[in-house]
C-alpha cells in the first residue's frame, strides 16, 4: 500500500511539473490539426504568415486570441524558394502551389495571447483628441475611409494600431473634408476623435517575435556593427598609407572573429582592397557631404 501511495505521489509530482513547464513556455496543445483547419476557423480574411522556418495562423475564441504555429518542412521551404525563382508568367502558380501545401502542414502547438486591448475607460480617454495627437503618441495608421452598414450612419473612421491591437476611431470629418485631406488640401491630423472601439488584434501577431505576453522582440539588425567595422578598416588603411607595416590579410581575417555577422561585408572589402588598392578603398569609405 505504501508503495502504491508513493507511486501515485511521484506521478502527481511529474504531472504538476509538466503543467508548470507548459505554462512557463506558454505553449498549448494544438487547437487544430492542420494549417488548413486553422485558416478555415480564422474566417475570410485570416491573419496568417510567418518568417523563416514557420507559418502561423491567428484565431479568436470567446474574445481570446490564439496563435497556432506549424513548422515548415523541406518541401514547404522548397516551394517558398520556387516563388523567388519563378518567372513572371508562372509566379501565381508558384504561390498557389505553396499555399495549398501549407494547408496540409500539422500544427505543432498553439498559444493564447495574454496581452489585452485597452479598456473602455482608456478608449474613452482618447475621445476629443486629434488624429495628429494620437500619431504623436505612437499610434500608427493602418487604414481609413468611410465606414458604416445598412443600419448605421456613414462616418469617416481611421484604424490606428498601437502595441498588439488595432482601434477604429470615428472622427468629426465629413466625406468632403476627408477627400480634401486625401488630396492634401486639409490636414487630417486636425480631425477630432468622436468614438473608439477595438478593431481586433494586429496582423503582426502571426510573427513569433510578437510574444503572447505582449512583449515584442525586435528583429536583429543584420548590419549591426557596420559603422565600427568601417572605422577599423579606415584606421588600418591610414596606418598602411602612412608607411606602417600592416599584415592586411591577417587583419581582415581577424575582423571575421570580431564581427561574425558581417563576414560577407568583410569579404567584400577584402576583395575590393585586392582589386582597387588601399587608397581607392579608403576613398570609397570616406563619407561624402
Amino acid at each position: 500500500m505504501k508503495k502504491t501511495i508513493a507511486l501515485m505521489l511521484a506521478l502527481l509530482m511529474l504531472c504538476t511539473a509538466s503543467v508548470a513547464l507548459a505554462e512557463e513556455d506558454g505553449k498549448l496543445e494544438p487547437l487544430f490539426a492542420t494549417v488548413g483547419d486553422a485558416l478555415a476557423a480564422a474566417g475570410e480574411n485570416p491573419i496568417a504568415g510567418g518568417e523563416e522556418g514557420y507559418y502561423a495562423v491567428i484565431t479568436e475564441q470567446d474574445g481570446k486570441y490564439y496563435r497556432s504555429v506549424a513548422e515548415l518542412d523541406e518541401k514547404a521551404q522548397a516551394l517558398e524558394q520556387a516563388i523567388w525563382e519563378a518567372d513572371i508568367d508562372h509566379i501565381e502558380e508558384a504561390f498557389a502551389a505553396r499555399d495549398e501545401y501549407l494547408k496540409t502542414l500539422p500544427i505543432a502547438y498553439s498559444e493564447m495571447f495574454t496581452v489585452e486591448p485597452m479598456t473602455e475607460a482608456e478608449m474613452d480617454d482618447l475621445v476629443g483628441q486629434t488624429i495628429g495627437e494620437l500619431r504623436e503618441a505612437g499610434y500608427e495608421d493602418r487604414e481609413s475611409g468611410t465606414d458604416g452598414g445598412e443600419n448605421e450612419e456613414m462616418v469617416i473612421a481611421y484604424v490606428l494600431q498601437i502595441g498588439f491591437f488595432e482601434y477604429r476611431c470615428v472622427v468629426d470629418a465629413d466625406f468632403e473634408a476627408y477627400e480634401k485631406a486625401m488630396e492634401g488640401e486639409l490636414d487630417d491630423g486636425d480631425f477630432v476623435v468622436q468614438a473608439v472601439q477595438v478593431r481586433g488584434i494586429a496582423r503582426e501577431a502571426c510573427f513569433k517575435r510578437y510574444h503572447a505576453d505582449g512583449t515584442i522582440e525586435e528583429p536583429e539588425d543584420p548590419f549591426a556593427g557596420l559603422d565600427e567595422l568601417t572605422a577599423e578598416i579606415m584606421d588600418m588603411l591610414q596606418m598602411a598609407m602612412a608607411g606602417e607595416q600592416v599584415d592586411v590579410e591577417a587583419f581582415f581575417a581577424e575582423l571575421k572573429t570580431l564581427y561574425p555577422n558581417l563576414v560577407d561585408s568583410i569579404d567584400f572589402y577584402w576583395e575590393m582592397f585586392k582589386l582597387v588598392g588601399m587608397e581607392k578603398l579608403a576613398s570609397m569609405l570616406t563619407p561624402t557631404e
